[in-house]
């Protein structure tokens, strides 16, 4: 069964958006997602080159975020993608939070020490949505964003523009329908 990890590979493919102001940020060095008070943010990334579509199955996939700073207690934080079979990067006019999202929702509770690598939980029933539109192709991109559900510290993890090689993955294992494996 093949695995794939795909990196964001574009300063555009990963970013922040700051709820009061409407402030895409996809030049720093870091992703955060927070819902303090003076400190909402949001959390985009964009995969190019999803190898999947309806002729293949889904083993597993996950999320890989490396931490730039301690994330100990943490807030929860809910993971879709956007319902599209071509979503756009997070260019400062595109990197709007009214995106059509999947129904399909993971929710996480991260946490670790800067410096190290997280795995956020199966992102199948995200992924399998995607995959279930009309006209969805391997080798499309794929996007997620990642909302705070409850209240507590920002998490920040490491962005293309902060240290390209550390920078999120998506870690797919999948196989063909033609293999013989039970759904």
């Amino acid at each position: 069964m093949p695995i794939k990890t795909i990196q964001v590979a574009a300063s555009l493919d990963d970013a922040s958006w700051e709820y009061e102001i409407s402030n895409c940020q996809n030049v720093a060095s870091y992703v955060q997602v927070s819902d303090l008070t003076d400190n909402r943010y949001r959390g985009g990334l964009r995969f190019l080159g999803f190898p999947c579509d309806s002729r293949h199955i889904l083993i597993a996939s996950y999320l890989s975020i490396y931490l730039t700073t301690d994330y100990t207690t943490g807030n929860t934080v809910r993971i879709t993608a956007e319902k599209s079979l071509s979503p756009t990067d997070f260019g400062m006019t595109s990197c709007d939070p009214q995106r059509t999202m999947t129904t399909a929702y993971v929710d996480w509770n991260p946490a670790g020490s800067a410096g190290t690598w997280i795995n956020s939980p199966s992102l199948n029933t995200i992924l399998a949505e995607v995959m279930g539109q009309t006209g969805w192709t391997d080798n499309s991109p794929v996007e997620f964003c990642i909302v705070p559900i409850t209240a507590g510290p920002t998490l920040k993890f490491c962005s293309y523009d902060g240290t390209p090689a550390n920078a999120a993955k998506l870690i797919i294992e999948y196989q063909d329908r033609g293999q013989g494996a039970m759904l």
